[in-house]
């Protein structure tokens, strides 16, 4: 018997009233084999299409032994499908799953393989379900979200079925990394070739490097409040000896020099190259 596996395929029960829209969070277990196409389980549905459904998020997995960490953590029972997951897995680490992965679940002809495409990011209906007031800021910020799958062949699943993994990319970039991990590196690492990835994790690598780009002291300062590139950048203006009041303005915005002769831009609340204020992951 194999250490990987589904322990419980889910499907909505009942579509619930969100705090801003109606949601399919709602899923339960189900038992026998579920046919599994291209836009996910037979009997399942999404109602924010926008946000959610699609290729790309076509199965939601979540490990148990997530499940039981949170069971443990909010002293509750967290059964199959709380977190509105349609697999329920076993003996698998999903959030160190890596991105481009390859599972097959199940044998012979009926077998389905999936590919592991994006980190899960919560939303309120999250927290409702849960009964926990911004319980989705929590659940993001632990790195324990699952992962969303891309149907590679369609076929059916059942609890109790094998979960083997057929292949796994040399990036190394997991699906923990991508919510947790956004470095330079990781999003270089990403868009390597052939870089077969999900369209919003694409656009989140270049935000990555884009970024970093904009961050680097060598580069010129562009306020993203005017979105204008100043006469001077960060690196020549850090280096001048400066009083402590002296200011060069732009479009109506200032930076300045303060006493130690580093730079602040007060629209962008950035001192030197480093931004002061705690930055949000970014959906993907």
């Amino acid at each position: 018997m194999s250490d990987h596996q589904i322990l419980a395929v889910n499907v909505v029960y009942e579509i619930r009233a969100g705090p801003s829209r109606d949601t399919a969070i709602d899923k339960r277990p189900v038992t026998g084999a579920v046919v599994v196409g291209e836009l996910g389980l037979d009997g399942d549905t999404q109602c924010d299409t926008r946000n959610h459904g699609g290729p790309d998020k076509a199965l939601y997995a979540y490990a148990s032994e997530d499940a039981a960490w949170w069971a443990e953590a909010l002293d509750r029972e967290i059964n199959p499908g709380l977190f509105g997951e349609n697999l329920t897995t076993c003996g698998i680490d999903v959030n160190g799953a890596v991105i481009g992965e390859r599972w097959c679940i199940g044998n012979g002809d009926d077998a389905v393989v999936v590919e592991v495409r994006m980190p899960r990011t919560p939303c309120n209906n999250l927290s409702a379900r849960v009964g926990i007031h911004r319980f989705h800021h929590r659940f993001g910020a632990t790195g324990r979200v699952g992962a969303y799958l891309k149907v590679i062949s369609p076929g059916k699943v059942s609890a109790g079925d094998v979960l083997r993994v057929e292949h796994r990319p040399d990036h190394g970039v997991t699906i923990a990394d991508v919510l947790l991990n956004r470095t330079p590196d990781t999003a270089h690492r990403l868009l390597e070739p052939p870089a077969d990835i999900a369209d919003d994790v694409r656009r989140l690598a270049k935000r990555i490097i884009d970024r970093a780009k904009r961050r680097s002291p060598s580069a010129p300062h562009v306020c993203r409040t005017s979105r204008r590139e100043p006469v001077t950048d960060l690196q020549a203006l850090g280096e001048a000896q400066v009083l402590q009041l002296a200011h060069v303005e732009f479009e109506r915005r200032s930076l300045t020099i303060d006493h130690r002769g580093q730079v602040a831009c007060p629209p962008c609340r950035v001192v030197g190259d480093q931004v002061q204020r705690r930055s949000r992951p970014r959906s993907v």
